[in-house]
Parts: C-alpha cells; sequence; structure tokens
C-alpha cells in the first residue's frame, strides 16, 4: 500500500519522468473515482502481480461521436454500416415517408435532432452526413449534423432519479471532459421505423372526405 501514498518513490533522486512519487497515486485515485480497487501482490526476487477490479456494469466501448444541434452523441461503432454524404436532392417520398437509396434499395432517413424532439437545422446545406443502422432486417439513415470522430468510452448506467431515456443506453464523460449520451442504436431503430410504419399505415385508412361523399 506504501506504493499508493503521495509522494513515495522508490527512486533516489528526481528526474524528467519519475522521482515524485505521483504516477501510482494518479492510478489509485482514477480507479477509485470507478468504484473500482487495485492491489498488488509481490514475492522477494520473483516479482509482482498488480490486480484491478472494475464494476462488472462499467463497460468500455468504440465509438463514434455525433454532433446534433450543438448536442454530442455517442454510438457504438459496431452498429453503423456506412456512413456517407448525400444531397438533399437525394432524399425522396416514397408512400409518405422519406427515403434514399442504399445499396439499390430504398431506406427511411430521419433527422437525428428530430427524433430527439427538437427542431432540424433550418439552414439549406449543400451536403448532409447521414450514418446508416442495420438490425436484424431492418435498416435505417439518419441525418446528423457532423461526425467528429471516434473515441473509446467507459459507458455508465443512467443513475437515480433518471433511469430511462428514450434511445439512450447510458452516458460517458468525452476526452473533453463532456458529458455525452450514449444512443442505444437498436432502440433508436426499433423505435423511429415501426412507429413511421405504424403512422404511415394508420393514415392511408383514414378516409378523405371525397371517399366518405361517394
Amino acid at each position: 500500500k506504501l506504493l499508493f501514498l503521495p509522494g513515495f518513490s522508490t527512486e533516489d533522486s528526481v528526474n524528467e519522468i519519475s522521482g515524485r512519487g505521483i504516477g501510482l497515486d494518479i492510478v489509485k485515485t482514477k480507479i477509485t473515482n470507478l468504484n473500482g480497487d487495485i492491489t498488488i501482490d509481490s514475492l522477494l526476487n520473483k516479482g509482482c502481480k498488480v490486480t484491478i477490479r472494475l464494476p462488472l456494469s462499467m463497460s468500455t466501448i468504440k465509438t463514434f461521436v455525433l454532433l446534433v444541434n450543438n448536442q454530442k452523441y455517442a454510438i457504438p461503432v459496431t452498429s453503423i454500416k456506412f456512413v456517407k454524404n448525400i444531397s438533399p436532392n437525394e432524399i425522396f417520398l416514397r408512400n409518405g415517408i422519406n427515403c434514399i437509396i442504399y445499396e439499390e434499395h430504398s431506406i427511411p432517413v430521419y433527422y437525428m435532432s428530430e427524433v430527439f424532439g427538437e427542431s432540424k437545422n433550418s439552414e439549406k446545406e449543400n451536403q448532409l452526413t447521414v450514418i446508416i443502422i442495420e438490425n436484424q432486417e431492418k435498416q435505417a439513415a439518419y441525418v446528423i449534423d457532423k461526425l467528429l470522430g471516434d473515441q473509446e468510452v467507459f459507458q455508465k448506467k443512467l443513475i437515480p432519479p433518471i433511469l430511462k431515456i428514450r434511445n439512450i443506453s447510458g452516458f460517458t464523460t468525452l476526452s473533453t471532459g463532456e458529458i455525452c449520451l450514449i444512443i442505444n442504436p437498436f432502440e433508436l431503430i426499433r423505435n423511429t421505423v415501426t412507429e413511421l410504419h405504424i403512422n404511415s399505415s394508420v393514415m392511408k385508412q383514414i378516409p378523405t372526405d371525397d371517399n366518405e361523399n361517394n
């Protein structure tokens, strides 16, 4: 335990990279903040074993960080099938649903800002960035403002009083220190695609005035 005390060092003198006794102290502090633990077992003339324990509720995932209406979201890389830029003219209506062509098939497209209850960017752009997500046999495209890059993050579960947010699986802290919500891609595509198809079917069944007159 002495190794983790601040200021303790096995070096006789201080140099550019060691001797200040802050290395393992920082490691211990970081792991403790994650509700984890670190121990060292040592045998004379044989070496030592370092054991780090972290909660099972915490997992590291590789994500893409998205910008949507000045809000950052993270989404698991494994859920994204493709990222591409499209022209607004490539979006067309099919059975009352906005679609684009991908791999010679039409798939629904949504504005991510509207999915999260915000208004979409009113500024006209020559290109739109879309991410295409696949869940089993369903595919959908989502328009985002910008793709900021990939980042490996610790996924943390939501805690009381917020236990559930629609289309969100948890949150993380980015390397910049910002709190970022993590999108649940399976719930996202299930909610948007299924609900849109249901609403579209209901609208088709509503009679018009002309049909009533006939």
